[in-house]
């Protein structure tokens, strides 16, 4: 994925701004408190289940420690998506997953690590995007698009609620940037029809979600979980314990020997 690292979409029929981050990037943190200084909304949703625990994202602890008493937390628990994933990806899907995630882990952690250090360099080089590779189609269901609809149904639910009490709100909701457009459709689709689960077209209303199934700890039978649990966790394994080491020295000699090549170019340049 490449697009700006602080994404800000603004909802005016709901009073809603999102605020798509990458949760690594510390560069990030006083452009998103900033954002919300500026609008000083009522409430600030977080891309999180509980608001008292460190979750290692720069982004959402900075948030959390300047807007603790304003936040709602809008995420699923993390163990239920992971449980949904693993349990409900076929085995060979899985195992490709987890090639394509620990292949491009280090060029992700590169990318991280020059934008936060070496921020002149990247932007000279790759102007105001940023870059993450390695998401995968079952990996992309389960902690992007389930995680939209449950987001925005827990938003909605509590504008819901604010608003049977007489109060109309704004919203700042800080999120992953590759939440924002699957929460901003599905918070418009809501805006039009009142209803937070279906899309309005061709003048029909059709339902494309529902909340409360969102919660359950997976999306297939308890005989294909059990044996998807087994079987994934068991490749997870095998990609760390025999991939990941032979991957790591392949490259680290590629990149030995690319440094060696160039060396030997720039003596035999120099005539040294």
């Amino acid at each position: 994925m490449k697009d700006r690292p602080l994404i800000v979409r603004r909802l005016e029929s709901l009073d809603v701004v999102l605020l798509g981050s990458v949760h690594t990037l510390y560069r990030n943190v006083p452009l998103i408190l900033g954002e919300i200084d500026r609008l000083a909304p009522g409430f600030v949703g977080i891309e999180l289940t509980d608001a008292g625990r460190e979750t290692g994202a720069v982004d959402v602890d900075a948030v959390c420690r300047a807007y603790r008493d304003r936040l709602v937390c809008l995420d699923r628990p993390p163990a239920v998506t992971s449980s949904r994933y693993v349990c409900g990806t076929p085995p060979w899907r899985y195992l490709m997953e987890c090639l394509t995630r620990y292949t491009w882990l280090p060029l992700n952690q590169a990318s991280i690590t020059a934008f936060n250090r070496l921020h002149g360099i990247y932007r000279a080089l790759l102007g105001d995007r940023f870059y993450t590779f390695g998401w995968s189609r079952e990996d992309t269901r389960r902690y992007i698009f389930e995680r939209d609809e449950y987001m925005a149904a827990r938003l909605v639910g509590h504008m819901r609620a604010r608003r049977a009490e007489g109060c109309q709100d704004a919203y700042a909701v800080v999120v992953g940037r590759r939440h924002v457009a699957g929460m901003a459709a599905i918070l418009e689709a809501y805006a039009l029809t009142g209803d937070v689960g279906s899309y309005y077209a061709g003048g029909r209303v059709t339902c494309v979600f529902s909340a409360d199934a969102l919660d359950e700890p997976y999306a297939v039978s308890q005989e294909v979980a059990t044996r998807r649990l087994a079987a994934n966790r068991a490749l997870e394994g095998l990609v760390r314990a025999i991939y990941l080491p032979v991957y790591g020295l392949v490259l680290f000699l590629f990149i030995l020997t690319a440094f060696m090549l160039i060396a030997i170019t720039i003596q035999a340049l120099t005539g040294r």
